[in-house]
């Protein structure tokens, strides 16, 4: 539709919703093309602030909006927190007792704008509800008969009398047979069925949680606490705590939590009767129950929890990138380059003319066989070049063999030198002396003899005896 083109309505308050919208359009085109020329910074149209992609970065928590009128008029393309923005969502203490003193906010998280900043996209979520609301009812209403195949005749029959006139719309009955006319058939029975089996878009489901997460966050109905863990199994003070976080207003909550690190029994026990209120871990969240319930408290290990769980979910369904293409896909098969088969060429028209060719086709018949593999070329050379080639080792220092397990030089080394000069010969003949005087007494000992007779050492000198043993040692 042209711009300045007004259709054809029937009533004024359809060519009144057109202009409208008509005049949104031209003014969110003009809002960004003065954006693109300052390069940043908001455009004010009429007293508004237009949120543009060229904002600088505002820091928002939930609750805060952009220009309302903006987003609704843009709802299907426009966070609602605008562009650029910076999420950050305090975290409280749950369990403050009546008599303690309020400690305030223990800190403050950084929450990713893939996630809770996404736009409001109802007509999805709209879609996922209902999927999610027939699997839960588990029955359907559709016909229990088509008109093709309701039994009677299917001929046209003419109710008005030819001379009573036309223009009353009786003139034709399309069928004579319909749902409430035969017996044990219904237009809209109640059937079971196991809606489980319908297989709705993961991708559309994926992105329905993203955009509850977001609508929760614009709402400002989100609250983070550090944990479900209480002292008290009583329900007067889980009621206490939950006003102090959620106020005296508020219809529903929804309590999420991760498996068994972040509440205990106490909880279990003191929020089992409060009404409108339900404890959910954090796997089970849905688009459906985020839905039913107005306010949603979670802990931070099960926030934590929740977003590794969606930004890993893509990777693990395989939706991500698969070619490292621009666009994602397989890149195009590239073209033949001129001349690549010129050299085959010649060859094959060489043996075609050769004087022996069977001979000169036969030899080169044999210098190839077929493949027994599944990918590859179809024929390899029938000899292997690289049959008998071994790999040498040309290091620095060649790895040892497997039988040379040890070596001498590597087992026996004599970090320090032997020493020379003076010294050294003194120790030498030192040594030497010492070598000639235990031989000298080793031969001594050798000599002695035994004497039985001692009779003959108390008549005879000693003289004596000492020269008669030399003699007979001379003899």
């Amino acid at each position: 539709v042209m711009v300045g083109a007004v259709p054809a309505c029937t009533t004024a308050a359809a060519r009144g919703l057109f202009l409208r919208r008509q005049h949104a359009w031209i003014a969110l085109r003009c809002c960004s093309s003065v954006a693109a020329q300052r390069g940043s910074g908001p455009v004010e149209v009429s007293g508004r602030k237009i949120p543009t992609v060229n904002d600088p970065p505002v820091v928002r928590e939930p609750g805060q909006l952009a220009d309302v009128a903006t987003v609704v008029n843009n709802f299907w393309s426009m966070p609602a927190v605008g562009f650029n923005a910076i999420l950050q969502i305090p975290v409280k203490k749950f369990e403050v007792l009546p008599d303690q003193e309020d400690p305030g906010d223990l800190g403050k998280l950084q929450l990713p704008n893939d996630i809770f900043a996404l736009p409001l996209r109802k007509d999805i979520i709209h879609q996922v509800y209902w999927f999610h609301r027939k699997r839960l009812a588990g029955y359907q209403e559709q016909t229990q008969l088509s008109k093709f195949e309701m039994p009677g005749s299917t001929k046209h029959v003419r109710t008005v009398p030819p001379n009573y006139g036309y223009g009353l719309g009786t003139g034709r009955w399309r069928r004579k047979k319909t749902p409430g006319k035969y017996e044990s058939v219904f237009a809209h029975p109640w059937r079971p069925r196991d809606w489980g089996r319908v297989k709705e878009i993961r991708k559309k489901v994926y992105r329905s949680l993203k955009c509850m997460l977001s609508v929760k966050f614009s709402h400002g109905d989100i609250h983070v606490v550090d944990n479900f863990n209480i002292s008290s199994h009583k329900t007067k003070y889980a009621v206490h705590f939950l006003r102090r976080i959620l106020g005296r207003r508020c219809k529903s909550a929804l309590l999420v939590h991760q498996g068994n690190r972040d509440v205990n029994n106490n909880f279990r026990w003191a929020t089992a009767h409060v009404a409108n209120v339900r404890r959910e871990n954090v796997e089970g969240v849905s688009t459906y129950i985020l839905l039913k319930y107005h306010q949603l408290v979670i802990t931070e290990a099960a926030l934590q929890q929740l977003i590794h769980n969606l930004q890993n979910f893509p990777k693990e369904r395989g939706w991500l990138m698969r070619c490292a293409t621009p666009d994602a896909k397989p890149a195009p098969r590239p073209e033949m380059v001129p001349g690549w088969n010129e050299e085959w060429k010649a060859m094959k028209e060489r043996l075609l003319h050769a004087e022996f060719r069977a001979k000169e086709m036969a030899r080169e018949r044999k210098k190839w066989r077929w493949s027994s593999d599944l990918k590859g070329p179809l024929k390899i050379p029938s000899s292997d070049p690289l049959t008998g080639f071994r790999v040498r080792d040309f290091s620095a220092r060649p790895k040892a063999k497997p039988w040379e397990k040890y070596e001498l030089h590597e087992l026996y080394t004599d970090d320090e030198p032997l020493e020379s000069g003076a010294e050294h010969e003194a120790e030498l003949a030192l040594l030497e002396e010492q070598l000639d005087l235990r031989d000298h007494v080793m031969q001594a000992d050798d000599r002695r003899e035994t004497v039985d007779d001692v009779s003959k050492f108390e008549s005879d000198r000693l003289e004596g005896v000492y020269e008669g043993d030399g003699d007979s040692d001379n003899d």
